[in-house]
């Protein structure tokens, strides 16, 4: 579920532009999402592509139903135990990007997102010595950081660079408040970048509607 902070921003968004480089639009080109959109969206993780479990699937399922008419369709990559059209396993994220591509573009889906978290938990050094070891190895397995983070990156099927990409933290921990101890701040991140970006969806949409109005609407 959670994958290293070399995961999210430099990697995924490094990993896009090298894959889509020689496709990239134009400089001066201003690129707009097609409505309605069909998307396949898929998480990343340090071996490649991950299960979205249902919790995360009902988080993107949500914002298609309040982007309602926006959202055409709405696919995830996702892993199974007892099909062989899993994903590949690479730890390579332009890989990662094409395949999602060739995926989508074989779904005629128009657009792929892709996003990564990461929990933010500090690791505590162990020294030489079963007690520290012990000590400080469960220390790092039970802690939850205040840095997690989530990152998304929408991109078009055919090629090009990101049309939109998004990096949330998750929100500070209030020291006054007992029950910010039991918080999840990677869930609340992932939940903050799927509201964030039906934000920007909807702004882009507004945009491309003014764009297309006449002066005398």
């Amino acid at each position: 579920m959670t994958t290293p902070l070399r995961q999210t921003r430099r990697t995924l968004l490094a990993g896009g532009l090298a894959a889509t480089a020689l496709a990239a639009t134009p400089a001066h080109a201003a690129p707009r999402l097609a409505y309605p959109l069909r998307i396949l969206y898929g998480r990343i993780g340090p071996e490649g592509f991950e299960r979205i479990d249902a919790e995360e699937q009902a988080l993107w399922s949500a914002m298609g139903v309040r982007l309602g008419g926006l959202i055409g369709r709405l696919e995830p990559v996702q892993l199974y135990t007892m099909l062989t059209s899993n994903p590949p396993r690479l730890d390579n994220d332009a890989g990662n990007i094409l395949f999602a591509r060739q995926m989508a573009s074989d779904l005629r889906l128009d657009h792929i997102l892709l996003y990564a978290s990461s929990d933010g938990r500090r690791e505590y050094p162990a020294y030489d010595n079963w007690a520290s070891k012990a000590f400080n190895g469960a220390r790092s397995r039970l802690s939850r950081g205040d840095q997690a983070i989530a990152e998304a990156h929408v991109l078009e099927t055919a090629g090009g660079l990101p049309l939109l990409s998004l990096s949330l933290d998750a929100p500070p921990r209030h020291p006054l408040n007992p029950f910010a101890f039991h918080r999840d701040p990677e869930e609340q991140a992932v939940n903050r970048l799927v509201r964030s970006l039906e934000a920007r969806i909807q702004e882009d949409a507004h945009a491309a509607f003014d764009a297309t109005r006449s002066i005398a609407d």
